[in-house]
Protein backbone atom coordinates (compact mmCIF):
# COMPACT_ATOMS: atom_id res chain seq x y z
CA UNK A 1 0.00 0.00 0.00
CA UNK A 2 1.24 3.44 -1.07
CA UNK A 3 0.86 5.45 2.71
CA UNK A 4 1.59 9.39 2.25
CA UNK A 5 1.65 11.05 5.79
CA UNK A 6 0.55 15.04 5.91
CA UNK A 7 -0.05 17.32 8.27
CA UNK A 8 -2.68 20.41 8.26
CA UNK A 9 -3.79 22.56 10.25
CA UNK A 10 -2.12 20.82 13.47
CA UNK A 11 -4.05 17.21 12.28
CA UNK A 12 -2.09 14.16 10.71
CA UNK A 13 -4.01 12.79 7.66
CA UNK A 14 -2.82 9.35 6.27
CA UNK A 15 -4.03 8.99 2.74
CA UNK A 16 -4.00 5.03 1.45
CA UNK A 17 -3.49 5.26 -2.57
CA UNK A 18 -4.96 2.59 -3.77
CA UNK A 19 -6.38 0.34 -0.79
CA UNK A 20 -4.11 -3.08 -0.70
CA UNK A 21 -5.85 -6.02 -2.61
CA UNK A 22 -5.28 -7.89 0.84
CA UNK A 23 -7.88 -5.07 2.40
CA UNK A 24 -11.74 -6.30 3.48
CA UNK A 25 -14.32 -3.75 3.46
CA UNK A 26 -16.87 -4.14 6.64
CA UNK A 27 -19.76 -2.38 6.38
CA UNK A 28 -21.05 -0.97 9.83
CA UNK A 29 -24.56 -2.51 9.55
CA UNK A 30 -26.88 -4.10 11.70
CA UNK A 31 -30.54 -5.84 11.12
CA UNK A 32 -30.88 -3.84 7.91
CA UNK A 33 -29.72 -0.36 9.91
CA UNK A 34 -26.81 1.89 8.14
CA UNK A 35 -24.47 3.40 10.18
CA UNK A 36 -23.70 5.56 6.67
CA UNK A 37 -19.89 3.96 7.26
CA UNK A 38 -17.44 1.14 6.72
CA UNK A 39 -14.70 -0.16 8.54
CA UNK A 40 -11.32 -1.42 6.04
CA UNK A 41 -9.18 -3.59 7.46
CA UNK A 42 -6.03 -4.58 5.84
CA UNK A 43 -5.55 -8.35 6.85
CA UNK A 44 -9.47 -9.52 8.22
CA UNK A 45 -7.30 -12.59 9.73
CA UNK A 46 -5.43 -11.05 12.41
CA UNK A 47 -8.02 -7.46 12.56
CA UNK A 48 -11.65 -8.37 12.59
CA UNK A 49 -14.53 -5.61 13.55
CA UNK A 50 -17.74 -6.95 14.91
CA UNK A 51 -20.98 -4.95 14.91
CA UNK A 52 -22.80 -4.69 18.18
CA UNK A 53 -25.80 -2.19 17.99
CA UNK A 54 -26.55 0.83 15.07
CA UNK A 55 -28.32 4.09 16.52
CA UNK A 56 -29.42 7.04 15.38
CA UNK A 57 -26.11 8.90 16.02
CA UNK A 58 -24.06 5.99 17.09
CA UNK A 59 -22.63 2.54 16.16
CA UNK A 60 -20.98 0.05 18.99
CA UNK A 61 -18.43 -2.20 17.13
CA UNK A 62 -16.11 -4.87 18.81
CA UNK A 63 -12.63 -5.29 17.65
CA UNK A 64 -10.21 -7.90 17.67
CA UNK A 65 -7.27 -8.34 16.43
CA UNK A 66 -3.16 -10.49 16.87
CA UNK A 67 -0.26 -9.16 16.69
CA UNK A 68 2.20 -11.72 15.37
CA UNK A 69 5.54 -9.73 14.17
CA UNK A 70 7.97 -9.33 16.70
CA UNK A 71 9.64 -5.44 17.30
CA UNK A 72 12.28 -3.72 15.12
CA UNK A 73 14.62 -1.94 16.87
CA UNK A 74 12.33 -1.61 19.78
CA UNK A 75 9.11 -0.80 17.62
CA UNK A 76 5.98 -2.66 16.23
CA UNK A 77 3.77 -2.27 13.20
CA UNK A 78 1.13 -0.73 13.78
CA UNK A 79 -2.80 -2.42 13.06
CA UNK A 80 -4.92 0.30 11.67
CA UNK A 81 -8.45 0.71 10.62
CA UNK A 82 -9.89 3.05 7.94
CA UNK A 83 -13.21 4.20 8.88
CA UNK A 84 -14.78 5.33 5.47
CA UNK A 85 -17.98 7.46 5.48
CA UNK A 86 -19.90 5.97 2.91
CA UNK A 87 -23.34 7.61 3.19
CA UNK A 88 -24.29 11.44 3.39
CA UNK A 89 -23.50 13.59 6.22
CA UNK A 90 -27.35 13.48 7.26
CA UNK A 91 -27.12 9.98 7.25
CA UNK A 92 -24.37 8.68 8.65
CA UNK A 93 -23.84 9.13 11.69
CA UNK A 94 -21.40 10.70 14.28
CA UNK A 95 -19.73 9.02 17.27
CA UNK A 96 -18.34 5.44 16.46
CA UNK A 97 -17.81 3.38 19.59
CA UNK A 98 -15.64 0.89 20.76
CA UNK A 99 -17.51 -1.54 23.13
CA UNK A 100 -14.28 -3.83 23.70
CA UNK A 101 -11.27 -5.37 22.18
CA UNK A 102 -9.76 -8.44 22.23
CA UNK A 103 -5.82 -8.39 21.33
CA UNK A 104 -3.81 -10.98 20.95
CA UNK A 105 0.11 -10.45 22.02
CA UNK A 106 2.02 -13.16 20.32
CA UNK A 107 4.67 -11.31 19.20
CA UNK A 108 7.33 -13.05 22.13
CA UNK A 109 7.85 -10.04 23.61
CA UNK A 110 5.63 -8.39 27.40
CA UNK A 111 4.09 -5.02 26.34
CA UNK A 112 4.74 -2.46 28.65
CA UNK A 113 2.52 0.54 27.26
CA UNK A 114 0.06 0.93 24.29
CA UNK A 115 -1.18 3.35 22.30
CA UNK A 116 -4.53 4.21 20.29
CA UNK A 117 -4.06 7.52 17.46
CA UNK A 118 -6.89 8.82 15.77
CA UNK A 119 -5.04 10.06 12.26
CA UNK A 120 -7.17 12.70 10.04
CA UNK A 121 -8.89 16.06 11.36
CA UNK A 122 -12.28 14.57 11.24
CA UNK A 123 -12.58 12.84 14.35
CA UNK A 124 -11.37 12.89 17.72
CA UNK A 125 -11.61 10.77 20.82
CA UNK A 126 -14.23 12.26 23.80
CA UNK A 127 -12.57 12.49 27.17
CA UNK A 128 -15.11 13.42 28.99
CA UNK A 129 -17.65 10.29 27.55
CA UNK A 130 -14.93 7.92 27.75
CA UNK A 131 -13.43 8.61 31.53
CA UNK A 132 -17.08 9.11 32.61
CA UNK A 133 -18.01 5.49 31.25
CA UNK A 134 -15.30 3.97 33.23
CA UNK A 135 -13.47 2.69 30.25
CA UNK A 136 -11.14 -0.19 31.66
CA UNK A 137 -7.52 -0.34 30.10
CA UNK A 138 -6.27 -2.98 33.25
CA UNK A 139 -3.66 -4.32 33.58
CA UNK A 140 -2.61 -0.80 32.09
CA UNK A 141 -3.39 1.40 34.93
CA UNK A 142 -2.40 5.25 33.50
CA UNK A 143 -4.32 6.75 31.09
CA UNK A 144 -2.73 10.28 29.10
CA UNK A 145 -4.68 11.96 26.53
CA UNK A 146 -3.05 14.06 24.25
CA UNK A 147 -4.93 17.24 22.81
CA UNK A 148 -6.46 16.93 19.51
CA UNK A 149 -5.29 19.41 17.27
CA UNK A 150 -7.50 21.43 14.43
CA UNK A 151 -11.05 23.09 15.66
CA UNK A 152 -11.59 20.73 18.32
CA UNK A 153 -12.29 21.90 22.04
CA UNK A 154 -10.33 20.51 25.19
CA UNK A 155 -12.75 17.73 25.77
CA UNK A 156 -11.25 15.81 22.84
CA UNK A 157 -8.04 14.10 21.98
CA UNK A 158 -6.44 12.19 18.70
CA UNK A 159 -4.16 9.82 21.17
CA UNK A 160 -5.00 7.57 24.44
CA UNK A 161 -1.90 6.13 25.74
CA UNK A 162 -1.90 3.93 28.70
CA UNK A 163 0.99 2.34 30.78
CA UNK A 164 1.38 1.19 34.69
CA UNK A 165 1.26 -2.88 33.49
CA UNK A 166 2.36 -5.64 31.34
CA UNK A 167 1.01 -7.85 28.50
CA UNK A 168 3.41 -11.03 28.63
CA UNK A 169 3.74 -12.95 25.20
CA UNK A 170 0.93 -15.88 24.45
CA UNK A 171 -1.76 -13.51 26.39
CA UNK A 172 -4.73 -11.59 25.93
CA UNK A 173 -5.09 -7.74 26.33
CA UNK A 174 -9.24 -6.84 26.57
CA UNK A 175 -9.53 -3.04 26.87
CA UNK A 176 -12.86 -2.55 27.70
CA UNK A 177 -14.35 -5.75 28.33
CA UNK A 178 -14.71 -5.15 32.14
CA UNK A 179 -15.92 -1.56 31.74
CA UNK A 180 -16.46 1.14 29.51
CA UNK A 181 -16.30 2.36 26.08
CA UNK A 182 -14.44 4.12 24.03
CA UNK A 183 -16.25 7.14 22.59
CA UNK A 184 -15.12 8.70 19.38
CA UNK A 185 -16.62 11.88 18.02
CA UNK A 186 -16.68 12.58 13.79
CA UNK A 187 -16.94 16.45 12.58
CA UNK A 188 -19.40 15.24 9.50
CA UNK A 189 -19.32 19.51 8.67
CA UNK A 190 -16.19 18.95 6.52
CA UNK A 191 -15.26 17.81 2.75
CA UNK A 192 -14.86 13.92 3.96
CA UNK A 193 -15.29 12.01 7.53
CA UNK A 194 -12.55 9.37 6.73
CA UNK A 195 -10.23 8.93 9.08
CA UNK A 196 -7.43 6.18 10.89
CA UNK A 197 -7.42 4.57 14.13
CA UNK A 198 -3.99 2.92 14.38
CA UNK A 199 -3.14 0.86 17.48
CA UNK A 200 0.18 -0.11 18.53
CA UNK A 201 1.79 -1.13 21.95
CA UNK A 202 5.45 -1.00 23.08
CA UNK A 203 7.72 -4.14 24.12
CA UNK A 204 9.60 -4.28 26.97
CA UNK A 205 13.02 -3.60 26.99
CA UNK A 206 14.79 -6.11 28.94
CA UNK A 207 12.52 -8.75 26.35
CA UNK A 208 13.76 -6.59 23.35
CA UNK A 209 16.95 -6.82 25.06
CA UNK A 210 17.44 -10.56 25.18
CA UNK A 211 16.02 -11.53 21.71
CA UNK A 212 18.37 -8.68 20.37
CA UNK A 213 20.81 -10.56 22.37
CA UNK A 214 20.10 -13.99 21.06
CA UNK A 215 19.89 -12.30 17.27
CA UNK A 216 23.96 -11.17 17.92
CA UNK A 217 24.38 -15.12 19.25
CA UNK A 218 23.42 -16.35 16.14
CA UNK A 219 25.48 -14.04 14.11
CA UNK A 220 28.21 -15.06 15.48
CA UNK A 221 28.09 -18.51 15.15
CA UNK A 222 26.90 -18.23 11.44
CA UNK A 223 30.11 -16.69 11.49
CA UNK A 224 32.62 -18.64 13.11
CA UNK A 225 30.65 -21.62 10.84
CA UNK A 226 31.61 -19.86 7.54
Amino acid sequence: MNVRTLVLGGCLLLVLSPLASASVVIPLTLNGVDSGWDAVVTNESYTDVVIDAVGSDYVLIQIGKSFLSPSVDGVFAPHTILFQQRLGDGQAVSSIRIADEIIINRTGETWTDYHWQIVGCSAAFNISQTETSGFSTDPFTDQSWTAAGGTWDSNHADALDVSGGTVPTRSVYQPGMTAGTLFIDVDLSGAAGDFTLKQVPTPEPATMAILTAGGVLMGVRRNRRA
